[in-house]
């Protein structure tokens, strides 16, 4: 994050850089991705106010992740969910998308610390690679799984989505607490897709549990 008062002005640079942008009648897909904390949850209404200045571009509302690599889960919410609340009311009133209300309902859970179940859709996709090559399967599940510049990273990989199949479903420890748990919740559009997708990721990798280990 670069900090307006080290470099004065940026921040107004940038949005005029934007504006400029997207006046263009060909411009690329632009949208706000705001991390929501402790330290600027009493001015997300500035974000919508960015966006309706902007145009009414699309904005992602993150919980900050405060498990997993490299996080600290030391880190205490002090979150008033009615802010939230207030953000979701102005982008409303101003015709603006946001994060879709089921995403918005697993943050408010998120940062309660209740119990959630949402399948992840991103485990058989993305990997978390270190410097140094090490892989983890994601954020959440700090355990390193292999090393990408090793040849035997494929069987590797292989062998830890078997070990962590639940994470399809929802159901592991590690899942229950994830910052990250918004994301795996798709919107309505897309949900019947990922359904599907997951099943034949949980055929595939139980035919490799069969199969190989």
């Amino acid at each position: 994050m670069i900090k307006s008062e080290i470099y004065p002005g940026i921040f107004n640079s940038a949005v005029e850089g934007l504006k400029k942008i997207i006046s263009k009648d060909k411009h690329p897909n632009i949208e706000i991705d705001c991390t929501i904390l402790n330290e600027n949850i009493s001015t997300l209404e500035s974000i919508v106010e960015l966006s309706k200045e902007l145009g009414g571009v699309f904005i992602d509302f993150d919980p900050v992740q405060i498990y997993g690599v490299g996080n600290n889960s030391n880190y205490k919410f002090n979150i008033d969910l009615s802010s939230i609340d207030k953000v979701v009311s102005l982008a409303n009133k101003y015709n603006i998308e946001i994060t879709s209300k089921e995403r918005i309902e697993l943050i408010k859970k998120y940062f309660k610390k209740e119990k959630i179940i949402v399948p992840c859709y991103s485990y058989c996709k993305d990997l978390l690679i270190s410097p140094k090559g090490e892989v983890y399967t994601c954020w959440t599940i700090n355990t390193i799984i292999g090393n990408i510049l090793n040849d035997s990273f494929a069987k590797d990989w292989e062998k830890a989505l078997v070990k962590n199949k639940d994470v399809l479903t929802g159901h592991k420890k590690e899942c229950y607490t994830c910052g990250f748990s918004h994301s795996r919740m798709p919107d309505q559009n897309y949900k019947k897709y990922v359904q599907e997708a997951n099943k034949i990721r949980l055929d595939y990798i139980l035919s490799k549990e069969k199969s190989h280990f």
